[in-house]
């Protein structure tokens, strides 16, 4: 089992892009099925990182969702509008594998 997690950290409108990252996650995850998408923020400590979360069987998946998003104009148009509600340059992928 492998779980990919994408964080950045918001510029400065929390419920914006609160808002936001459940838009992308419910678009992902409406367009893409089975594929789920689950939206996180911090508890404690840095409160300002939004984190998505997809859980996948293996690495071949994860590889083929990224290349249907890739291509996907309706994503593309999703994430133009998050324009502004991040700082540039904090976005972080990570591919954890179960032990």
């Amino acid at each position: 089992m492998y779980k990919f997690v994408r964080s950045g950290k918001i510029k400065g409108n929390f419920p914006e892009a609160v808002r936001w990252a459940k838009e992308i996650a419910d678009y992902v995850s409406g367009k893409h099925s089975p594929v789920k998408v689950h939206v996180y923020t911090g508890m404690f400590g840095d409160l300002n990182t939004i984190f998505w979360e997809i859980e996948h069987k293996d690495l071949a998946s994860i590889e083929a969702l990224s290349a249907k998003l890739v291509s996907d104009q309706g994503y593309w148009a999703v994430v133009e509008k998050a324009a502004g509600l991040f700082i540039d340059g904090t976005f972080r992928d990570s591919v954890l594998g179960s032990v």
